[in-house]
């Protein structure tokens, strides 16, 4: 009898950490409810890039809805930050935007350093199309040592040129 409690108990361990997997793995494509906010800031700017093409990465956007795809796109740019991967995020920025606001890759890395949260807490509060461009409103929280009340606010736009193909610009806070 403890042989198969044993096994029971392995069995149900396996489980539990193939169920973790699949959702850190996963948890990108997971739908976050979604608030209205009228308000729109509009210094951001949208031109065209391209950026690294998967197969993989491309067949899953394929399938995926427009938001999803966004918050994806968004995600991409918001994970480099906290991975400390300036360059990769600074590429997926708009040329004219980056002209405008960060002419050198440092200037950009200190903003994102002083702006961004290292753990970021992402809160969609509205998201719109116009035309090829779509626009996020988002809040962003620190998990680690934000407060109630310290979430910042912005807007982000990003022009999806083809599938995985996208740029994007956000108003500078």
């Amino acid at each position: 009898m403890k042989k198969n409690d044993n096994t029971l108990l392995y069995i149900i361990g396996i489980i539990i950490v193939i169920i973790i997997v699949f959702i850190t793995t996963f948890k990108q494509f997971i739908p976050i409810k979604e608030k209205n906010n009228n308000e729109i800031n509009n210094d951001v700017i949208i031109s065209s890039k391209k950026e690294e093409t998967n197969p993989i990465i491309i067949s899953n956007l394929e399938e995926m809805g427009e938001r999803e795809r966004m918050e994806f796109y968004f995600t991409s740019f918001i994970n480099c930050i906290e991975n400390n991967e300036y360059e990769k995020a600074y590429e997926m920025l708009n040329d004219d935007y980056k002209s405008y606001y960060f002419k050198t890759l440092d200037e950009f890395e200190e903003y994102a350093k002083t702006t961004f949260p290292k753990f970021a807490n992402i809160e969609y509060t509205n998201f719109e199309r116009n035309g090829s461009m779509y626009v996020f409103w988002i809040s962003i929280s620190d998990i680690m040592n934000g407060g109630p009340n310290s979430a910042i606010e912005m807007n982000f736009v990003i022009k999806e040129n083809d599938f995985n193909d996208f740029e994007l610009s956000f108003s500078k806070k």
